[in-house]
């Protein structure tokens, strides 16, 4: 990293977008981070805004992490979660062993790394949510090459009363590129929301990500208005992914952070995401 630019995250902002962007100076603990901002964090994520962090007081061994991508093309290795890459080497079959036939020493070696990056975002996750109570999370390392996707509202099955907490990490050399779009209660003033909507705001963000920002599962780019962010190595952002539309436009190595949370945990309950359809009158 010895490009100074690269030490912090630009943004490119469309002046037809919202500005929700929250940008927070180093800390030298994720713990100080927490004295300094408190449940602004809750605050900000609830309301749709980006919380974003540079160099963030992680210490990856990039030397090792740099040795390995996923093969591009298999959707399948688009992203592994951080129980598959614990498990044991079983057979040619088993993903991680398929992945590192040639170089099982290395394999193992991005196992235990794997396992002690991710303790330490579970763990910075907790400090900068405790009133979530957090105790546990799913992650997944993302080590293929990303490429572009239209604007889209993340989609989860069914209709999860949960809380999802959304956390990115940026473990790359180069900056992780996103295109980031209008939040969804901006995207549904423009439209007449009728009972042939029905309750289920899964199925509304389906809608929006395919009206508003184009056919996510076809990768097509979007041509709505949107910021462009370059979130710079070892950076981390916050943002609630079913409420701020967004797609990637590039990047190489990254971990997501997915975490369940109690509605009744939330500084305000209100805002939990399956409450959106009562809470906009629908």
């Amino acid at each position: 990293m010895n490009c100074s630019w690269l030490n912090s995250t630009q943004i490119i902002k469309d002046p037809n977008v919202e500005d929700y962007f929250i940008r927070l100076d180093p800390e030298s603990s994720f713990a100080d981070y927490h004295k300094k901002h408190g449940d602004d964090f809750a605050k900000w994520y609830e309301t749709g805004r980006v919380v974003i962090m540079d160099q963030v007081p992680i210490d990856p061994n990039y030397d090792l992490l740099w040795k390995v991508t996923y093969p591009y093309g298999d959707r399948g290795l688009k992203k592994i979660s951080a129980d598959a890459i614990s498990a044991p080497f079983k057979n040619s079959k088993d993903v991680l062993s398929w992945l590192f036939k040639k170089d099982e020493t290395l394999g193992r070696k991005y196992q235990r790394e794997v396992s002690r990056v991710s303790k330490i975002l579970l763990n910075a996750a907790a400090t900068l949510f405790p009133r979530y109570r957090l105790t546990g999370g799913k992650l997944s390392w993302r080590f293929a090459v990303t490429h572009t996707e239209g604007l889209h509202f993340d989609v989860y099955g069914g209709n999860d009363p949960a809380h999802i907490l959304r956390i990115f990490f940026n473990i790359d050399s180069f900056p992780r590129i996103w295109c980031l779009g209008d939040r969804s209660e901006t995207v549904l003033a423009d439209y007449d929301i009728d009972r042939t909507w029905g309750r289920n705001p899964q199925a509304w963000n389906k809608r929006l990500s395919k009206e508003h920002g184009g056919d996510t599962f076809g990768f097509q780019p979007s041509s709505s208005p949107q910021h462009i962010v370059l979130f710079a190595p070892g950076s981390m952002w916050i943002a609630h992914s079913q409420y701020v539309s967004h797609g990637p436009i590039f990047g190489r190595r990254m971990v997501g952070m997915s975490i369940s949370v109690d509605p009744k945990l939330m500084l305000n309950p209100e805002l939990v995401f399956s409450n959106m359809p009562t809470r906009l009158g629908r």
